[in-house]
């Protein structure tokens, strides 16, 4: 009787990734439900990059003089790239914290405090992708778009798993593994639209007026916000699907057996 029911499992019809625009649909969603959230979480990166650029422009002279010794010329790089992975990196984790965690009421402070000992795990997964697919696309275009599927969600496997560095590279392959095709039409779709959207942007974001930056910043923020969640959205997709094929191997082996 349970030999039965375990082979009747098998007939059931298997998990699919849902289409482009159903995730699509779902992102905005979960982004609607908590903007203010996430537009709280996305200030951090303005105000950063707006101190340092101001802390630029007042210490001009000093700068000036202590980058004639290389040790300060180094210390500064090591600095930047410190601020860029706080004010780009941080906020990206926390967006996909709160994804991950949709069905609480999570706070702006949470995610940022559970994300913060991600931000140089996360760093360095974004320099390995980055580098995996620049070397496909610098020698021959199709691997770079094969690295591109590849590594896609190897930073929400990074927060919802705890895998780091090369594991969690090729923990997001396992996960494409059989369904790059399909990863690979909606990551177009996104680029797409994020294409699109920096299209219209960039004439604002080069006006001289406020009232145009603003306007484009309007836009680009809740877009930025969707492309985080989808992918965190494709990830576990995609991860529910890898757990449906290990439970229908099980059954498949226990019903073996009990034949």
């Amino acid at each position: 009787m349970e030999t039965q029911e375990l082979a009747s499992n098998i007939n059931q019809k298997p998990v699919q990734l849902p289409g482009f625009f159903k995730l699509l649909k779902e992102s905005l969603g979960i982004v609607k439900e908590r903007f203010w959230i996430y537009l709280g979480i996305v200030v951090i990166p303005i105000i950063g990059i707006s101190t340092f650029i101001v802390l630029l422009a007042i210490g001009t002279s000093l700068l000036t003089a202590l980058f004639a010794v290389s040790g300060f010329k180094w210390a500064f790089l090591i600095i930047l790239l410190m601020l860029v992975a706080i004010v780009v990196i941080w906020p990206t984790l926390a967006i996909l914290y709160v994804a991950k965690e949709r069905n609480r009421d999570v706070g702006v402070f949470e995610a940022l405090r559970k994300t913060f000992p991600k931000i140089l795990p996360a760093y360095w997964i974004s320099l390995l992708v980055n580098l995996a697919v620049s070397a496909g696309f610098l020698f021959l275009v199709i691997p770079g778009f094969i690295f591109w599927v590849w590594f896609s969600l190897a930073t929400p496997v990074l927060l919802s798993e705890n895998v780091r560095g090369v594991k969690a590279l090729s923990r997001s392959k396992e996960l494409v593994k059989g369904k790059a095709w399909e990863v690979f039409v909606r990551l177009m779709g996104l680029t797409i639209i994020g294409g699109l959207v920096s299209f219209i942007t960039s004439p604002l974001l080069k006006s001289d007026m406020v009232v145009k930056n603003l306007i484009a910043y309007l836009m680009l923020i809740p877009t930025a916000l969707v492309l985080n969640v989808f992918i965190f959205l494709l990830y576990e997709k995609l991860r529910d699907i890898r757990k449906e094929d290990y439970k229908e191997e099980r059954i498949e082996g226990e019903t073996y057996q009990g034949a």
